[in-house]
């Protein structure tokens, strides 16, 4: 015989089945077992004529509404990802690349070996579901997005990762059991750059593009301004001598930082100092002119006089106006 509800109850949107398979309260039934996705007690669906139908925890728990729906979704993607690699599935995707701009199209279940059921990138960064290839390296994650979780922090890491991460909303419902289906409930937030990954020499890496715009500058005339071009595909790549820097406008802003000056319609600059101990400083510049984007970079001595806020003339507010034209006048000043 069930027990009397306490009071105060929750009412929960998901439960498990005898059988661990994980159902919203639009498909329960009268009579059968249910569980708890989170700490796994005895469930009761409410499926009466006065309240909105729900589950119930037999016994009052610490289990908040947020935490089951999460483990109930992250159990119902992790059972479809497994059936999906068992049965040879092709989930074919498409997207805008947020690095490159392009459409590009993919079997998301490309050499996926293993579906892991809550997964942890480093101690600090956890994925609702993660998909990991037959050498341990991570094809993809998804993660189960409600008001809380994941936070910004954690998004903002896994999208500047080299592999897809998925975003599936919690208030998901059950439709049908392809991977493509239940991507198309949720959104691909990011995904690797072909254009990118065939570009074995540009630089990434965030210290190694410090580096470079330092000793671009190290060596006389200490200033260096260049336009940043579209190679095979890739745009935002600025080049330094033998080196090409991907510097797209996000990039950049994780990168170099800086204050963004708007200085015309359609101008905009964003300005950076980097002090030395020596009394110099290295001013950088990232600019933007309608649809053109160029980078300035020039090196103060001690004592020399340093650029304060930009300015522009007349002569750049004309509609022919690059950005190359305003970085040049900037570290040219």
């Amino acid at each position: 015989m069930n027990k009397a509800p306490t009071q105060n109850m929750i009412a929960y949107r998901w439960a498990l089945t005898a059988m661990g398979y994980p159902v919203p309260i639009s498909q329960a039934r009268r009579g059968e077992r249910y569980s708890c996705p989170l700490c796994h007690g005895p469930m009761i669906p409410r499926l009466g004529d006065q309240l909105q139908h729900h589950f119930a925890h037999e016994e009052d728990t610490g289990c908040t509404t947020e935490a089951v729906t999460r483990a109930a979704v992250r159990r119902w993607i992790t059972i479809q990802l497994r059936d999906a690699i068992a049965s040879r599935q092709v989930a074919k995707a498409r997207w805008t690349c947020s690095k490159c701009g392009q459409q590009h199209s993919a079997d998301l279940l490309e050499g996926v070996a293993v579906i892991h059921e809550g997964y942890y990138w480093d101690p600090t960064h956890y994925a609702d579901v993660g998909l990991v290839d037959r050498a341990g390296n991570v094809c993809g994650v998804i993660v189960v997005q409600d008001e809380l979780l994941p936070t910004p922090e954690t998004l903002h890491f896994f999208l500047n990762q080299d592999t897809f991460t998925i975003v599936i909303p919690a208030s998901v419902e059950p439709a049908g059991s392809d991977f493509a289906t239940l991507v198309a409930q949720g959104q691909i937030a990011g995904a690797p750059c072909p254009n990118l990954q065939k570009q074995a020499n540009i630089i990434r890496d965030p210290e190694a593009i410090r580096q470079a715009l330092r000793d671009v500058v190290a060596r006389w005339p200490a200033y260096f301004y260049g336009p940043l071009e579209t190679v095979e595909g890739l745009a935002n790549v600025l080049r330094i001598g033998n080196h090409a820097l991907w510097l797209p406008p996000d990039q950049w802003r994780e990168v170099i930082g800086g204050t963004r000056n708007p200085l015309a319609p359609g101008v905009q600059v964003t300005m950076q100092e980097w002090k030395h101990d020596d009394g110099g400083a290295i001013w950088l510049y990232y600019v933007t002119v309608r649809d053109t984007c160029a980078v300035g970079v020039r090196r103060f001595g001690p004592g020399q006089a340093q650029m304060q806020m930009p300015t522009i003339d007349h002569r750049f507010r004309q509609h022919k106006t690059t950005a190359l034209d305003v970085v040049k006048s900037l570290v040219m000043q």
